[in-house]
């Protein structure tokens, strides 16, 4: 397997990414992602299986939101690590600097942000209140006022949907989208997919201006971390102005 040059750490040097790896030296097919998608979606269906035994409607959510993104995450490391014998980083998996964070991936966050706001700026004008009444994960706070219970949604929300997401969805999903459609409709495509996955037609355009974005930085940059430094900052936005408002 080509080898590709690691991520500089060194604060004084200049910004340095791994280089897009070819995507036709890819040992997974476009298939894989889906197959990973497909598990994903029956895991997360198992808890809904035990209604009967008591579990309160919040504890039903947890269990099917870890387990969907337990699979986003896990799925593409057993086949591409395990399965093939490939190194983590033809998935991205690369080291990066606080300086590269800072300088990239926080402005970005909050780029990406400002872009999908806009978005749901339009959708809110030709349906207004539909894109509020479709914040499934953020309407959970509305079933708890358990500090306990809202700390682990931050987290989930924070930290484990935006690393899960970006595993599937741009390290794994869109190379092999990159290689069969070329550059510019592999984002395209990567972002439509992202967004429908979400089963919400009113936050569709949103979420696909979401996607759209994180491919072009993953295609850019080729690296996992600063994906999810970036969607975690979007997400933290998002929280955030929920408390606030």
């Amino acid at each position: 397997m080509k080898k590709y040059s690691q991520i500089s750490s060194s604060d004084k040097k200049p910004l340095k990414f791994t280089p897009n790896p070819n995507e036709t030296n890819i040992p997974w097919q476009l298939w894989h992602p889906f197959l990973v998608l497909l598990a994903a979606l029956l895991l997360a269906s198992i808890p809904g299986m035990f209604d009967g035994l008591g579990l309160s409607p919040l504890c039903s959510s947890y269990l099917s939101l870890f387990l969907q993104d337990a699979a986003f995450f896990l799925g593409p490391l057993i086949i591409v690590c395990a399965y093939y014998k490939c190194a983590p980083a033809l998935l991205g998996i690369s080291r990066i600097s606080w300086r590269q964070i800072i300088l990239v991936g926080i402005p970005l966050g909050i780029a990406f942000y400002l872009l999908n706001l806009a978005a749901s700026f339009v959708v809110n004008l030709l349906f207004p209140g539909k894109i509020a009444e479709s914040q499934d994960v953020i309407n959970l706070f509305h079933l708890t006022n358990d500090p306990l219970d809202q700390a682990i949604l931050v987290i989930f929300i924070c930290l484990i949907a935006p690393l899960a997401e970006e595993m599937l969805f741009r390290a794994f999903l869109y190379p092999p989208l990159k290689r069969l459609c070329g550059r510019t409709w592999g984002i395209i495509l990567s972002g439509a997919i992202f967004a429908l996955i979400h089963m919400n037609i009113w936050t569709f355009l949103p979420l696909c201006v979401g996607g759209i974005c994180f491919a072009w930085l993953y295609d850019r940059y080729h690296n996992l971390w600063m994906n999810f430094c970036t969607h975690m900052i979007w997400n933290s936005i998002v929280l955030l102005l929920y408390f606030i408002l």
